[in-house]
């Protein structure tokens, strides 16, 4: 058990690495090319703020982008939840388990594994 919460402390730390330098190349709808990032998506204002590969974010409208590009926005919204500290939280904390009276400890049983 403290090897699979160890391992999903790991995995968070390291998707949330990966999702921060994940960088593409977007096309506008009029066929131009910026390589970025996204970092928002505002679904109530149709917005998407995008950090470039030179560290500077820029705020535009979904439209500007083409359609491949906003399936691709919208999809990285629906996955936000996954990325988000807020959201999907892993507590590595130990705890006391000698202390629990039988009622706290409701159907926790002990199969002697690690």
């Amino acid at each position: 058990m403290k090897r699979l919460v160890l391992f999903a402390c790991l995995l968070a730390m390291v998707s949330g690495v990966y999702a921060v330098t994940q960088y593409r190349d977007f096309k506008s709808a009029e066929g131009k090319t910026i390589r970025g990032c996204i970092k928002a998506y505002d679904s109530a204002k149709k917005m998407v703020t995008i950090e470039r590969d030179n560290k500077r974010k820029s705020t535009v409208p979904l439209a500007v982008f083409s359609e491949t590009d906003q399936a691709y926005i919208l999809e990285w919204k629906n996955q936000e939840g996954v990325r988000s500290s807020s959201k999907f939280k892993i507590s590595c904390d130990r705890r006391v388990v000698k202390n629990w009276t039988e009622e706290e400890k409701g159907t926790i049983t002990y199969s002697g594994g690690g």
